[in-house]
């Protein structure tokens, strides 16, 4: 099972999960509605990834954004980190993982604009 699959059936009824298999496609779920939770692959295409990541900046309600990055990587999960990410993983992860960083991000408030 992919790992967006499994993430959602991890996180069961408590989330909606709309998961999507392009930047441009994330690019319009986040100009269309709220999203409280980015899980954000940065093996996808990291500059485009990054400025996803600082587009977030500008935005009312800012998503919190976990980023993935494979070992070895971790100097495009610092990168990350310094323009707005609140967390990253490192991949392989397994969906209970995932589940719990999505759990601890919501619980520190979700996002960084809330207090907006």
């Amino acid at each position: 099972m992919e790992l967006r699959g499994s993430i959602a059936g991890a996180l069961g009824e408590d989330c909606i999960v709309t998961g999507v298999s392009s930047l441009s496609a994330a690019t319009q779920v986040l100009d269309l509605q709220r999203v409280d939770v980015v899980l954000l692959d940065l093996e996808t295409s990291e500059g485009e990834a990054l400025a996803l990541i600082g587009r977030t900046a500008a935005m009312k309600h800012r998503p919190c954004i976990i980023v993935l990055s494979l070992a070895g990587q971790v100097a495009k999960a610092v990168k990350a980190m310094r323009l707005g990410a609140s967390d990253y993983l490192v991949k392989p992860c397994d969906p209970d993982t995932v589940k719990r960083a999505i759990r601890e991000c919501v619980e520190r408030g979700s996002t960084l604009g809330a207090s907006a």
